[in-house]
């Protein structure tokens, strides 16, 4: 089937900038820059020579604004100095800073005033310098680093841009045997981030042909797009990062570090059940003969699983306990993860399917567990999905 295509639009989380819209507008904005640059060094150059060159800074921010606006330096005789650029400033002979006595340019102003006119405002050109090099640094950089896209200017918080995208909903085929098992998890994430896919069951007869086929000779397999993905962890944080609104595995690295804990101490409790459920399967495994007889292998398998009863299963559900007191409602907080998704299929198998050594109610003693159990169930796609599958009746 091919993938289904969703058109949408949705906010983005990029703003509009406040920028003129045209290259007209853009280019008049950058010369009335340069004009005002141009007038303050030329207002200051009149009043006083002396306050110009005091203020450096001034003719290095006009040398910004216009890459043809170069203020130099000429040495014109002893302690004489000129700010010279044809066709933009002046010529004037500019006495040097300390000499407090030489007299004005007969070019400039020649009223005995002009000092006092100076002094107030050489502060002024102090910070409008400065201020104006910052600002066409910035511009520039920031011009170079956005295309020129005129992002140095402010940008609106309630202006969204909203835009149109096309969300490619995945062709997911998962592949398991008719039980829950380890593909049940990665079944719930499919079902409750609202993805649809093929619920593909194998029967065990048909496992011995299609297992070389696999990519790592087990199950489950979950085909994306024709692309094959091995490995049920694997699988369940790709769905959850991938599948819905990515709610389920969240990027927050407080709340994932939560999440990944709550995986782990499932995992734990997994291992703690394998010799459990495999020593029936593979007694190799864990140091006993393969030609064990039947009888000799079920006192063991007894033995293995009245001992996870009485410690194992006390042991983990006090952790659960605990946690779930402490969060309130799910295993990672007040939403539901992949964590809860995880250990729902975990619980189930010793609470609602028949497990021999291991009585239904092994579970009854623990309440915010129990609880927990309810919430999950009222969820409408859990509880959907598992009206309309069977239940395992019979587990090894």
């Amino acid at each position: 089937m091919p993938p289904r295509h969703i058109a949408a639009w949705q906010p983005s989380t990029e703003h509009t900038p406040l920028a003129p819209s045209s290259p007209t507008a853009s280019l008049a904005l950058l010369i009335g820059t340069g004009l005002l640059a141009c007038v303050a060094i030329f207002t200051a150059a009149h009043l006083n020579p002396v306050a110009l060159w005091a203020v450096p800074s001034a003719t290095e921010a006009a040398s910004l604004v216009h890459p043809h606006l170069q203020a130099v330096r000429e040495l014109r005789g002893p302690n004489r100095y000129t700010l010279s650029q044809p066709g933009y400033l002046p010529a004037h002979p500019v006495p040097d800073i300390g000499d407090k006595t030489d007299t004005w340019s007969a070019q400039g102003s020649a009223d005995r005033s002009s000092p006092h006119a100076a002094r107030t405002l050489s502060p002024l050109l102090w910070v409008l310098g400065p201020a104006l090099a910052a600002a066409v640094a910035l511009w520039k950089r920031r011009h170079r680093d956005h295309g020129g896209d005129w992002a140095m200017f402010a940008t609106s918080s309630n202006q969204l841009d909203r835009r149109s995208t096309v969300q490619m909903i995945p062709n997911i085929k998962l592949t398991y045997f008719d039980i829950e098992g380890a593909a049940e998890k990665v079944r719930l994430a499919l079902v409750l981030s609202g993805t649809p896919f093929e619920d593909d069951r194998l029967s065990f007869q048909d496992w011995g042909a299609r297992k070389p086929e696999t990519p790592y000779g087990q199950l489950p397999v979950m085909t994306v797009d024709g692309e094959e993905m091995a490995q049920s962890p694997a699988m369940l944080r790709w769905v959850g990062r991938t599948c819905g609104d990515g709610s389920l595995y969240p990027t927050d690295p407080q709340a994932q570090f939560e999440v990944e804990a709550m995986l782990a101490l499932s995992d734990d409790l997994a291992r703690a059940w394998a010799p459990c459920l495999y020593l029936s399967f593979s007694p190799w495994k864990y140091g006993h003969a393969e030609d064990i007889s039947p009888e000799a292998k079920g006192e063991m398998i007894k033995s293995l699983r009245q001992k996870f009863l009485a410690e194992e299963i006390p042991r983990f559900m006090g952790y659960f306990e605990r946690q779930l007191e402490k969060t309130g409602a799910f295993f990672a907080g007040d939403k539901v993860t992949i964590a809860d998704l995880q250990i729902l299929p975990q619980l189930r198998y010793w609470h609602t399917n028949y497990v021999e050594h291991i009585p239904l109610n092994c579970l009854a003693g623990y309440p915010n567990s129990m609880a927990w159990m309810d919430r999950m169930y009222a969820i409408p796609a859990i509880h959907e999905w598992y009206e309309s599958k069977e239940s395992d009746t019979a587990t090894p």
